[in-house]
């Protein structure tokens, strides 16, 4: 069975510019991001080997840095955070479903 390799999807300068303007610190400290972006991470990890340029020196010096952060958020703060997004997520597809049967 072979995987599917996934291709990097290109963003425009203007939202790579205004993305410039902040660090993963900001996001990992944003009441409103943090649960999210520790879910990113810990995705972004575990499934890196799926997309197409993984392999480039400036990828795994990426994953090198990103994994050295993720490794340094407690387990239990982990699990707390993706308690936090399993739940708006079902919450969401509940609401979605609600809709749809109204």
């Amino acid at each position: 069975m072979t995987e599917t390799t996934f291709k990097k999807v290109q963003l425009s300068e203007r939202v790579l510019k205004a993305a410039e303007e902040i660090t993963l610190r900001d996001l990992l400290d944003s009441p409103t991001a943090q649960c999210w972006i520790v879910s990113a991470l810990g995705n972004q990890l575990r499934f890196a080997q799926l997309f197409e340029g993984n392999d480039t020196h400036m990828e795994e010096y990426l994953q090198f840095a990103l994994n050295r952060a993720y490794m340094h958020i407690d387990k239990d703060e982990k699990q707390q955070l993706f308690d936090v997004t399993n739940m708006l997520i079902k919450n969401s597809k509940k609401e979605q479903l609600r809709k749809q049967a109204a």
